[in-house]
This record gives C-alpha cells, sequence and structure tokens, in this order.
C-alpha cells in the first residue's frame, strides 16, 4: 500500500511534456440568426503569444430543446492538447 501521494506523483502538478486539455464544450442561447459558428483560441503572457491563433472548425447550430425562448446552440465536443508552456 501506498503511505503518500508522492509515491504517485502529484496530480495536480502541471507537467510541460504532457501538457493540459482545454475543451470546448458548447455554446448555448444563441439567436436564430446564427447558423454556424468557429472558435479561435490562443495562450499569451501580457503580449507575447505563448500558442498562437488556432482555428476550431465550423459547427453547425441546432435548436436547443431545453432553452425555453428557443434559441440555439452549438455543439462543439473537442479538445486541444497544449504542451510545454
Amino acid at each position: 500500500m501506498r503511505s503518500n501521494r508522492n509515491d504517485i506523483g502529484d496530480t495536480n502538478s502541471y507537467n510541460p511534456v504532457k501538457g493540459f486539455n482545454i475543451y470546448f464544450d458548447f455554446i448555448a442561447r444563441l439567436q436564430k440568426q446564427y447558423r454556424s459558428m468557429r472558435l479561435v483560441y490562443a495562450v499569451y503572457n501580457v503580449s507575447r503569444a505563448i500558442v498562437t491563433p488556432t482555428l476550431i472548425d465550423i459547427h453547425d447550430f441546432e435548436p436547443d430543446p431545453e432553452d425555453p425562448d428557443e434559441k440555439n446552440r452549438i455543439i462543439f465536443k473537442e479538445f486541444a492538447t497544449l504542451r510545454n508552456i
């Protein structure tokens, strides 16, 4: 039996080789005129780009069945792994 967390590594520590994931899940409550969307993400340290702007593929809207005002939503279900930051 392991006696402490240091035996398995600290799961809260950032490992630059493994990196970390950013999840792009969904956007909700969009007006009906929005038919599709694409996201762009970047990572900056003050004004210096660490990860340059990167585009995610275009995704189409769908009616949001949970919205009482009958707005749209866009489901992305994508992620990006960022390493060596």
